[in-house]
């Protein structure tokens, strides 16, 4: 961190860049990765954290190692964390996780702030959040709004209801693309099922590589009147 702090002196805005990066080491490191994502551009690793990455969403983990990105996975099984980390083999060495209850704010926020202390500024998020799902959006976007300002995506990932019920937004800086994923069904001669974990990570994957829509339903959610009763 301090060899980072010194590097700042050598730069064109020195003066200014040092000392505010003395009295905020915080700012510093949002300064000296957002410098290097503007010199290098696509070069740079892509910092991703995903919120519940151990179920469904385990298959998106391993699509995002393989390209390769730099992962970091908090989830409240252990277990699952270690098959997680078992399954990714080789790839494993751009995998972090961490075993945490993410409605726990404060331990959330600590977890959030230190991974990008140690690898630099978070460029998208995966959340697949039960309960208060706004107040556990609302401390990673304020962790991460204190180490960067250039634009980030958070891919919000919601069960089918969220079709017909169309819950508010949620609160967040202009620097984060919000990015609704609404998890639908299939339906094949009049008869219904709920999507498979392959064709929800699948289709999760590919809206993240797309990267555009604001909502992206992966199959379909009509006729809502064939929708499968259990979720």
């Amino acid at each position: 961190m301090q060899e980072k702090i010194q590097g700042l002196r050598g730069r064109k805005d020195g003066p200014r860049a040092w000392g505010c990066a003395r009295r905020n080491p915080q700012w510093a490191v949002f300064w000296f990765y957002d410098s290097i994502r503007r010199d290098k551009g696509a070069m740079a690793m892509t910092n991703i954290l995903v919120l519940g990455g151990t179920g469904m969403l385990r298959g998106v983990v391993l699509r995002l190692l393989a390209e390769p990105s730099d992962v970091f996975v908090l989830a409240r099984n252990p277990e699952g964390l270690r098959a997680l980390t078992e399954l990714a083999q080789d790839d494993a060495r751009h995998l972090t996780t961490i075993a945490l209850d993410y409605h726990d704010r404060d331990r959330l926020g600590r977890w959030v702030a230190h991974v990008q202390l140690m690898h630099g500024p978070i460029d998208q998020v995966v959340a697949w959040v039960g309960g208060n799902r706004e107040a556990v959006l609302s401390v990673v976007n304020e962790e991460i709004y204190q180490y960067r300002r250039s634009p980030w995506d958070l891919y919000d990932i919601r069960g089918s209801r969220a079709y017909v019920d169309k819950p508010p937004l949620p609160l967040l800086h202009a620097n984060c693309r919000y990015h609704r994923i609404i998890l639908g069904f299939h339906v094949d001669d009049g008869r219904s099922r709920w999507l498979t974990h392959e064709e929800i990570s699948g289709g999760i994957y590919q809206a993240m590589r797309k990267g555009s829509d604001d909502t992206v339903v992966i199959g379909t959610v009509e006729p809502w009147e064939l929708r499968p009763r259990e979720e």
